[in-house]
């Protein structure tokens, strides 16, 4: 193996020691760890979004501890105890960014619950239903799109979901509909995030009661 390899297996092993080391430090004085996805709100407010629970995060030291992320990229954060509170609130003693993301990687829910309670404007919604509903629409006035599968869409607000109707309510069906319509004008973070977040609602044409949430 030639020098420099050695070296620069030796340094990188240091650097993984002494992280691993500081980390068992932090965790026996009582701190916790967490990853999730960061969110930035009005005022620019700092959260950590854990599954489905917002957590504000103060940061611990001078200076700005978040100016590198970007909404949705993936964290891990070391922090103190976490307070019962929605959104809950901690103090964050480091931040690692561990993975990229987007706006598409904060669950719907987590977005409408906190543009209810004033922390994000509803224009700062990442995917709206009616924006997911406007380009079902705008694909169909295509020409040259097969329209034969395809009967209605429209936001159910009772349920919170844009509805589609399929003459042909198979799986097979949904996904095909899914990949046309979408891939057309969006990526594949786009889909994703309507996938995740349940915010499709497929019902058979023409059949009172009979729907299927996309969901995976």
């Amino acid at each position: 193996m030639k020098k420099w390899l050695k070296i620069t297996i030796g340094v990188v092993g240091g650097i993984v020691v002494l992280f691993a080391i500081g980390i068992y430090i932090l965790i026996n004085k009582g701190y916790g760890i967490s990853v999730g996805r960061y969110l930035e709100v009005k005022d620019g407010t700092a959260m950590l979004v854990r599954g489905n629970s917002p957590i504000v995060l103060s940061s611990q030291h001078n200076g700005d501890m978040f100016y590198d992320l970007d909404i949705g990229d993936k964290i891990l954060v070391i922090h103190t105890g976490i307070a019962e509170s929605y959104p809950a609130q901690t103090g964050a003693k480091a931040i690692f960014k561990i993975g990229n993301g987007s706006s598409a990687d904060i669950p719907q829910k987590v977005i409408k619950e906190l543009n209810e309670l004033g922390w994000i404007e509803t224009q700062e919604m990442p995917i709206s239903l009616e924006d997911v509903n406007i380009k079902i629409q705008e694909y169909f006035e295509l020409d040259n799109v097969d329209k034969s599968n395809f009967k209605n869409s429209y936001v159910d607000r009772e349920k919170e979901v844009v509805a589609v109707e399929l003459i042909d309510n198979s799986k097979v069906k949904q996904d095909e509909f899914i990949y046309k319509v979408f891939s057309h004008s969006t990526g594949s973070k786009y889909i994703k995030y309507i996938k995740d977040n349940g915010m499709l609602e497929f019902r058979q044409a023409g059949v009172s009661g009979s729907a299927s949430s996309y969901n995976e």
